[in-house]
């Protein structure tokens, strides 16, 4: 038995037998970390993105003139709807609200019930953010039909219809009620 008992401390400092199956520790047998000491990333500037090639988006005009494409109006009120990027998925509007020929302005947020209904400021045209963003003010809930001078087809975001059917436009300066379809 004292022969058995030198081979095995024999073998076991010259590493030749397993410790795990003389009962030491399994985690003893898992990869050992190198001595080789870990390199720190590498540390890069921000830089300026490179030019991008895509096609710019149009930029939408600061302020509006000339005809307005819907136009609500009730006693001393107006308020004036101009249309951006018409008939396209971009589609967007901007409302300049007149009190007795003068240009009301609003406070982002700012909610009035008027004589044509009621409106809210969304803000000025530069604080546009998406092209299809509705600037200024906006009718929220209206009393009075518009005047359309330029009559919007609705945009179709599926394929298999026509937005460019006679039923859907009309004459110039026509009242609005016969552009309302109920599909």
């Amino acid at each position: 038995m004292e022969v058995v008992r030198a081979v095995l401390k024999l073998l076991l400092v010259m590493g030749l037998f397993s410790t795990a199956w003389a009962g030491g520790n399994p985690d003893d047998l898992l990869p050992q970390p190198s001595s080789k000491p870990v390199p720190e990333p590498a540390v890069t500037q921000p830089t300026d993105p490179p030019a991008s090639s895509q096609t710019e988006l149009p930029r939408q005009p600061d302020s509006f003139s000339g005809t307005p494409d819907w136009i609500y109006r009730a006693s001393d009120w107006e308020l004036n709807l101009y249309i951006t990027q018409k008939g396209t998925r971009s589609q967007g509007s901007h409302g300049i609200l007149i009190f007795e020929g003068i240009n009301v302005v609003g406070t982002p947020g700012e909610v009035r019930a008027l004589p044509i209904g009621t409106v809210q400021y969304n803000g000025p045209a530069e604080s546009r953010v998406n092209l299809w963003d509705d600037t200024g003010w906006q009718m929220i809930d209206a009393l009075v039909k518009p005047i359309v001078n330029e009559p919007v087809a609705p945009v179709d975001f599926g394929a298999g219809k026509n937005s460019d059917s006679p039923a859907l436009l009309n004459d110039k300066n026509t009242d609005a009620s016969d552009n309302f379809q109920v599909e």
